[in-house]
Parts: structure tokens; sequence; C-alpha cells
């Protein structure tokens, strides 16, 4: 299912889950974690809700335990494995990149190898050879993208089903349907069944800006205002909100006020709109998922209270900032400190007194109190084992996806030839036309002579693709107001032509063979005058320069490519 984030007060746990399988079971094991990942700065391991370190910290990273097994980089921190809950290697650390566990499998890749999904034993189970990058298995399936960035699924049989050429991204299959983001940006949802897929009639009649597998109910867009209607395509709700959005069974809304408040799928108002800023309830999953009780809202957009799902306030606005914990005991903020209250109760269970405070599972508290070492804290506030842990971080830098580690010469080289005919193509000379080619989000442009149209990269830094464009320097052609301002704004100047193109590419030790294939199947033209026999061996990163309606150059690697006259940036920036 797919979601759209509102205006949030504040950041929160997920609050109580039923068991299940699947997504659900994947998510159980981070909020409901009793062993969670902690840095000492230099390393990582594992603490429990007592605060005792009973995981050495002796690895490079870590994530949350899956299916009882949790990814692990060993302290070379070159290989990936995979560890038990007493901090030994289950499977040994032998992988390039590697997936959490989920429905009993994990994707994994060797050095220079493609993907396969092993068994908890590290039993090859099934390929996927298509894909670049890979996400764990969730209720049966498994989203993938090649390597030019097309989606895909397979099933644990290893049946693949490849997205339209239209389809730029999906989510994960569920309930029978799989949600999709067009090249156009179009929210799009399609029946999926045994690789089949059929879009849905909601989705031929109505912009959609929101949805919900489980209940088959979209957020649907007419003009600027929001409705809500049935997957087959008939209104629920006609679109009168200036915002709609999903929240688990009902669903927050925005009226003229832009005040926020919920209704029910049938319109019902359940919570009048008189809230400057909320959280979700669900946090973005379906009732029948999570128990929750209560949200965190603000009246004024300085103060936060909770309530319940009937409104009604627990905890008085009084708070500069309120997260959640558990969803029972939320960490409340004073001008004195972090502190605790109890939601059933509403009064204070720990006195506000630390810098900092982060639930770093719906099991473990940590705190701050100043010297910048956090550690395990009880709801009273009293601190339980080592104070000595960097901030706790639930983002881990692996486990989430696997990447394929293997570099296929002729598959890098069609990438490159298929971005550089889009190049160079004499129709598409103007930034703008640039910017509805490539799909670019104009806050995403650089103040830099080369504003990117495209970048890949592989995993460990074995391969890394640029494409950029080299702007006429007599067009000014992007200006920036409140540039370090969370209110940044980008003026872009639509009509400024390209002069030339170019696209960077990091391979080592594949350079030349990458070069060469070009040069072979597609017509490149190597310049070979002023280099070095040896520069492709010698040099990290080589170019591909592209001229409409001129032959297409390689150029090899060369060490002081950014030059004291390339490097200025008055010339493009107002």
């Amino acid at each position: 299912m797919k979601r759209t984030l509102l205006c949030l007060a504040t950041g929160a746990i997920l609050s109580s889950c039923s068991n299940g399988g699947g997504k659900q079971a994947f998510l159980e094991d981070i909020l409901f974690a009793k062993l969670v990942p902690v840095s000492t700065y230099d390393s990582y391991g594992f603490i429990n809700p007592d605060g005792e370190l009973v995981i050495p910290a002796s690895f490079a990273a870590v994530n949350f335990f899956h299916d009882g097994l949790a990814c692990a980089i060993d302290s070379s921190g070159e290989h990936v494995g995979y560890i038990d809950e007493k901090g030994l290697y289950a499977i040994k650390p032998a992988y390039a990149s590697a997936s959490d566990f989920s429905d009993g499998l994990a994707w994994v890749s060797l050095p220079d190898s493609s993907l396969t999904a092993i068994d908890k034993k590290g039993n090859v189970k099934l390929r996927c050879p298509q894909a670049y990058t890979i996400s764990p298995f969730l209720d049966g399936y498994s989203v993938f993208y090649t390597f030019a960035g097309k989606p895909g699924v397979t099933d644990k049989k290893g049946n693949i089903t490849m997205m339209p050429d239209s389809v730029s991204r999906i989510d994960s299959p569920s309930y029978g349907y799989l949600g999709a983001l067009t090249d156009s940006g179009r929210h799009i949802i399609y029946a999926f069944n045994d690789g089949k897929l059929a879009l849905t009639p909601v989705s031929s009649r109505f912009e959609i800006s929101d949805y919900d597998n489980e209940s088959r109910l979209a957020v649907v867009k007419q003009g600027d205002k929001y409705g809500l209607a049935d997957y087959d395509g008939n209104l629920r709700i006609n679109p009168r909100y200036d915002r709609l959005v999903s929240d688990g069974n009902r669903y927050i809304y925005l009226n003229e006020k832009e005040k926020y408040g919920w209704i029910d799928s049938e319109g019902k108002e359940l919570i009048p709109a008189k809230y400057k800023l909320v959280d979700p309830f669900f946090n973005g999953m379906p009732a029948s998922v999570f128990d929750a009780k209560y949200t965190i809202v603000s009246t004024s957009g300085s103060k936060y209270q909770v309530i319940d799902l009937d409104g009604k306030t627990v905890i008085g606005p009084k708070y500069e900032r309120i997260k959640s914990f558990d969803g029972r005991y939320f960490m409340v903020k004073t001008s004195v400190g972090w502190g605790l209250a109890d939601a059933s109760s509403g009064d204070i269970v720990c006195d506000p007194q630390f810098q900092n405070m982060e639930a770093a599972s719906t099991k473990v508290l940590m705190a701050t109190s100043g010297d910048n070492k956090w550690g395990v804290i009880d709801i009273h506030g009293k601190y339980l084992g080592q104070i000595s842990y960097a901030k706790p971080d639930m983002n881990s830098n692996i486990g989430m996806q696997a990447r394929s580690n293997r570099i296929d010469i002729e598959t890098v080289a069609a990438y490159i030839h298929e971005q550089a005919v889009r190049l160079n193509d004499e129709e598409h000379t103007t930034l703008g036309q640039l910017i509805n080619l490539f799909n670019i989000r104009e806050s995403e442009l650089s103040v830099s002579p080369f504003a990117p149209l495209f970048s890949l990269s592989a995993y460990n830094g074995s391969l890394d693709i640029a494409g950029c464009v080299n702007l006429n320097r007599d067009a000014k052609t992007i200006s920036y107001s409140g540039y370090w301002s969370r209110r940044a704004k980008t003026t872009v100047n639509h009509d400024a032509k390209a002069e030339n193109y170019i696209i960077f590419i990091t391979a080592p030790g594949k350079n030349r063979a990458i070069a060469e294939t070009l040069e072979k199947n597609y017509g490149f033209k190597i310049q070979s005058e002023g280099y070095s026999e040896d520069a492709f061996e010698t040099g990290e990163t080589f170019n591909i320069e592209i001229t409409p309606g001129q032959p297409i150059i390689i150029t090899p690697p060369i060490s002081d490519m950014w030059d004291d006259e390339s490097a200025g940036l008055d010339d493009y920036v107002q």
C-alpha cells in the first residue's frame, strides 16, 4: 500500500500489533525487538531492554533480527553474513550484499555475482539474474529493479513479472493488488494474480493520490479537491476536501481553514477539523494490523498534545514536542528537557530532565543527559546498564535490499548507449525538455556547471554512472533563494539551451572493457591523442562526451579533470 505523509508534528514508533506473517511480521521484528542494534561509535552490537550489551560490538554494521537472524558486516567492513541471537554466525560472512530474511528467505550476492535467494542454512533456493536491486520477500513477493531501472516482481517459485514500460516504481503486492507510479508521475493500481496484471477501473477514471489495498479504497482527486472511490471506480465520498489521507480505517482531512480532522469511509466526521498539525493514528498501516489508541496533534503548531480515537485529550497541550514510545507512554519535551507521560492517565512518570530521548523499539527506550552518550532508561528515567552508545538509529544501511555486485559489460554498455541516444536527440535541447524527458524534480537540480539528469550506483562503489548537461554559459539557468533554509526555492530557466552532455563512468578494473565494448558495439570513438596507453587502468573515471549531431566521443580518465576554469559557478547561478 502507498502512503502520503502529512505535515506531521513528530516522529513516532508504531504501537501495538496483532500476530501475523509477511509484511506484518517483518515490521513486528523491529517494533517489538528485545535485541536492539547499538553503535559504540566504531562498531556495532546489540543491547536488551535491561541495557545489557548481550552481543558484543564487534561488527562494522548490523540490522534488526528477522526470522531469528540478523544481517551483520564483519569487522573488516567487507563481507556480509547472518548472526543468531547469541551473536554467532549462522551463515558465514561471504557476501558483497545481502537483504534481511523474510518469509524464510534472503537475497544475497557474492562478489561479481548476480542475486540469489538463500534459506536459513545458506542453501540457494532461487535466482533472479534480471535484478540489480531487490527487496526482501513480503507476503510471498519481492520487488526488484533491473540495471536500467525497470521494475519487476518475483515470487518464491522464481516466477518473474515485469512491469509495463510506462511504469517507473512499484509497491510490494498485497491483497491481490499492486500499486505503481508511471513515468509521468501518475499513481495507478493493478489487480495482480499469478503474475497477471489488470488495470483497475479507478485507475482509468480518477487521479489517485493514496490507496489501501486491504479496503480496496483510493483517495482520488478532481480539480483541486479530494474524495474517496472504490477500486471499481465508484465514488464513496464526492471530492470536496482540500486534502485526504488514509489512516487505518479512517481518513485525515483538511478543511478550507487549513485545519485537520478525521472522517470514516462514508464521510462521517469522527474528530472535528481543529488541528494545525497531526500524526496519523495508524502510521500508514491498516487498522487490522495495529491496535492504535492515541496520536499526537497540535492546535497552535507550537504546543503539542495527545488525543484518543474519539478526539479526547489525554495529555494536555503544554509540551514543545511529543514523540511516541510504545503506544501508551509518550516522550514529552519542556524547557527543562525530555520526560515521559502516561496516556492512560495523563500523568508524568519520568520528570523532564534529559537532553534527548529516542525509542529504539517499543521495548527499549534510550536517553542522553547531554554528553552525546546514550543509555537505556526505564519508564521512570533510571539508567540501566552502560551509558556509552551513539544515538539509536532505526535506519540501517544494510538489509533493506540487496544489490547485484556483478558488472556485466554488455549490459552496462547497452544502458550507456540507451542514455546516449536519448541525449543525442536534437529535439531535446532545452533544460525544460530534458526535465520532462528524464522526469527530474526541479528541486533536485544542482547549481554546479553540470546539471544532473540521471545516475546509477552499484554496491560498494564498483560502478557509478551519471549523466549531466552542460548548459549555455550565456543563460542564467538555476537560481536559489534561501538556499540554506528549509524553505529554499529553486527557479529554473526552462528555455536554457544545452551545449553538450557528459556521461561519467567509474568502474574500477573494467573501465577499458566498457569503453571498448561501446566502441565495438555502438560506434563510439575512443579519443587516444594526448592520453597514455594505460590511462584506463590508472584513472578512475572516464567520460562520454555528446554534442547533438556529432560523433560520440569517449575520453579516457585524467587526474586533473576539474581545473579552475571549469569550476567557476558564477556563470551559471544568479
